[in-house]
C-alpha cells in the first residue's frame, strides 16, 4: 500500500534533518541518519500491524463497510490479493485497515506468509483519540503536537510540508544503532492547521 505522493521539504531539526526536496512514499527508505532508533512501532488502534488475524479485528470492532479487492500484487501469490476496511464512529473517528490474504501458505522459512487474512496497515483520521482509537502502541495520539512526536519517537524523522495545504506532516522508519539494520515500517503522522495531529497511518514492512 503506498500513501498519496507528496511533494516533501525538510525543514527545521538541526544536523538531524537535511535541507532537501524528494518525492515520498511508503515503501521508500529515508536515509540511516534520519531513521528513529529504539523500539519499532506495531500498534495503532490496539491492532498489530505485523500479521493480526482480521477475524480478530472484527471481533474488537465490529462490522465496517468492507470495499472491494484490490488487484493481485506482488508479493501477493495467486489466490491471494489485498483489502481494506473502514469504520465511522460515532466519535468522528474514520479508521481503515488495510489487509492481505491467501488461500495457502506462501512465502519462505525464514519470511512465511500462513493462509488466511491479516492486517499490515492502519489507518486513522480524527482530532481526539478515544481509548485505544486513534493511539499508537507507544501513547501518539490524534490531536498530539510534533513536540510530542519528539518526546515519543525521537527526532530523528523526516519533516515536511503539503504543497497544497502547508501543513506539516512526519514520516518515521526505524534502524538498529547497534546492527545498523534498517526496518521500513512506516509511520505517517499529518497535522492541521493547529499543529495537532490529523492522520496517523502504520504499515508493517512488507516487502
Amino acid at each position: 500500500m503506498q500513501l498519496t505522493l507528496r511533494k516533501l521539504s525538510c525543514a527545521g531539526l538541526g544536523a538531524l534533518l537535511v535541507l532537501f526536496t524528494v518525492t515520498a512514499a511508503v515503501g521508500d527508505h529515508l536515509e540511516p541518519e534520519q531513521r528513529a532508533r529504539g523500539k519499532v512501532e506495531s500498534l495503532l488502534c490496539g491492532i498489530n500491524v505485523n500479521w493480526t488475524p482480521i477475524a480478530r479485528v472484527l471481533e474488537k470492532y465490529g462490522k465496517p463497510i468492507k470495499l472491494p479487492d484490490y488487484p493481485n500484487e506482488s508479493p501477493n501469490p495467486p489466490g491471494g490479493g489485498e483489502r481494506k476496511y473502514e469504520w465511522d464512529f460515532e466519535s468522528g473517528i474514520t479508521m481503515v485497515v488495510y489487509t492481505m490474504y491467501s488461500d495457502k501458505p506462501t512465502g519462505t522459512p525464514q519470511d512465511p506468509f500462513p493462509a488466511g487474512e491479516y492486517a499490515y496497515a492502519v489507518d486513522v483520521k480524527g482530532s481526539s483519540p478515544r481509548g485505544e482509537l486513534g493511539r499508537t502502541g507507544r501513547g501518539l495520539a490524534l490531536g498530539d503536537t510534533l513536540d510530542r512526536v519528539k518526546r515519543i519517537y525521537g527526532p530523528r524523522f523526516l519533516l515536511g510540508q503539503n504543497t497544497l495545504t502547508r501543513f506539516n506532516y512526519v514520516v518515521i522508519q526505524w534502524i538498529d544503532p547497534r546492527t545498523r539494520k534498517e526496518d521500513d515500517t512506516t509511520m505517517d503522522i499529518d497535522f492541521d492547521s493547529h499543529g495537532r495531529i490529523s492522520h496517523i497511518e502504520l504499515a508493517a514492512d512488507v516487502e
